[in-house]
């Protein structure tokens, strides 16, 4: 069974594919919320808004170009993931934009930027989402 997958506990039959593709969904489902939730608050619709102060150091038609930028790709990201097209590079591109995410954060705001510690925790989930994804598109797709 292990042959639909990407990981492997040393050939045992341990991991339960239908936990897998499930726990899979639900981390989908996660990060996808988390982008709408960056979203919104670059929008203002969620009340608390921090999106200027991590871009403050750029020059205003940066910050512009830029917020649109990031917002047109998280919410890109967001449906990608949650509709598993290209579950895998979705996947991937999402951890190295929530990475990126907190490093501004960390940067601008300082280490103790709550923004920041989502964004890592993030980041680290859908790294593993893209490892346990098969790299072959005629796998199945968890």
């Amino acid at each position: 069974m292990h042959d639909n997958f990407v990981i492997s506990l040393d050939g045992r039959d341990s991991v339960n594919p239908r936990m897998l593709r499930l726990g899979a969904w639900i981390v989908r489902l996660a990060l996808a919320l988390a982008f709408v939730s960056l979203v919104a608050n670059r929008l203002r619709l969620g009340g608390v808004t921090g999106a200027e102060a991590a871009l403050a150091w750029l020059p205003e038609a940066i910050q512009r170009v830029g917020n649109w930028v990031i917002t047109v790709a998280e919410i890109l990201l967001g449906l990608a993931l949650l509709t598993g097209w290209q579950a895998r590079w979705a996947a991937l591109l999402s951890a190295i934009v929530f990475f990126l995410h907190g490093v501004v954060w960390c940067v601008s705001v300082g280490l103790a930027a709550p923004p920041a510690y989502f964004a890592f925790a993030a980041a680290s989930a859908a790294f593993l989402l893209f490892a346990i994804q098969p790299p072959n598109p005629n796998h199945k797709t968890i």
